[in-house]
C-alpha cells in the first residue's frame, strides 16, 4: 500500500539526492532499521529495496543507469524489480482489485488496433473497473 511506501521512504533515503550504493555496503544499523520498518509496515525487504532504487533513480534523473548510482549490476536490479512486480500482483489479486497485466494490455491492443497504429506505453499493471 502507498501508506507503507510513504512511511518507509525516510528510512530508505535518509540522504535524499545524495543517497548512493547498495544496502550491503551500508552500515549494519541501516539494514536493521530498514528490516524493522518493513516488519512494522508489512513490506518485504526486497520490495523496500526495489522501492529505494526506484526513488534514487527519480531523485537523480540525469544518471544514465542504476549502476551509476552504485546499485549493482543490471541482472540483480531486474531480479529485485521482478520480485516487486510479483508482490504487487499478489496484493492486487488478494485484494480483489481488477487489473490488466502488461501482456494483457498488449494483447488487447493487437486485437483492437488498426494496421500502422502505434501501441501506447504499457505499465506493468493497469487498474480496471
Amino acid at each position: 500500500p502507498v501508506e507503507s511506501e510513504n512511511a518507509l521512504l525516510p528510512i530508505l533515503l535518509p540522504w535524499g539526492k545524495t543517497e548512493r550504493g547498495m544496502i550491503k555496503t551500508q552500515p549494519p544499523f541501516r539494514v536493521q532499521q530498514i528490516r524493522k520498518s518493513c516488519k512494522l509496515h508489512g513490506m518485504q525487504l526486497e520490495q523496500a529495496l526495489s522501492l529505494r532504487r526506484h526513488h534514487m533513480k527519480l531523485l537523480n534523473p540525469h544518471a544514465k543507469s542504476m549502476t551509476c548510482l552504485g546499485l549493482g549490476n543490471n541482472n540483480d536490479i531486474r531480479y529485485a524489480a521482478d520480485l516487486f512486480e510479483t508482490a504487487a500482483m499478489r496484493y492486487l489479486k488478494e485484494s480483489g482489485i481488477p487489473f490488466l497485466t502488461e501482456d494483457d494490455q498488449k494483447r488487447r491492443f493487437y486485437e483492437k488496433s488498426k494496421p500502422g497504429e502505434k501501441m501506447p506505453p504499457t505499465p506493468d499493471f493497469m487498474l480496471t473497473n
